[in-house]
């Protein structure tokens, strides 16, 4: 999960590894390597798409460390990577609003998937992600990730 695996990176910067950052970057470039020779092995129609999707998504987010890399973000509560759209998996939060909501949606533990953005943290409830072979992610997007999540959280 590279919302964790960016956390890590910035939890042991915390802790004096300045290039903790630089080191995960280098990994996520691997890691797409990695689904892009799976893309040439022999995948299902579907498969094929679950991959390119996930490759999508890796390239996004490779773009997003390059860019922290470069900026020398060092900081988990800066504004570059709170601005991310975040999805875990966890026990949610004191402050989340959706506590109580629906338990059979949660692991052994209380876990459960949410997502998260600036201040605001929403349950995950299995929503359609849009249409996976045509997916693009830009800037735009990004804006938009904010500037909707901050309205549902807001209710508006």
């Amino acid at each position: 999960n590279y919302v964790e695996e960016v956390e890590v990176a910035f939890s042991k910067m915390e802790s004096g590894d300045s290039k903790a950052m630089e080191v995960y970057s280098k990994k996520q470039f691997e890691q797409l390597g990695d689904l892009i020779k799976l893309t040439q092995s022999n995948l299902s129609k579907g498969n094929r798409t679950r991959v390119m999707v996930c490759i999508t998504m890796d390239a996004h987010a490779r773009d997003i460390v390059e860019k922290m890399v470069r900026n020398k973000v060092d900081k988990v509560d800066s504004f570059m990577w709170q601005s991310q759209l975040k999805h875990k998996f966890r026990i949610p939060p004191a402050h989340a609003r959706y506590q109580s909501r629906d338990p059979t949606l949660r692991g052994t533990e209380g876990e459960r998937a949410e997502v998260a953005i600036c201040d605001a943290i929403l349950p995950y409830d299995y929503e359609y992600l849009g249409n996976g072979p045509r997916l693009v992610i830009t800037p735009l997007t990004d804006r938009v990730y904010v500037t909707a999540t901050q309205a549902l959280n807001l209710k508006m």
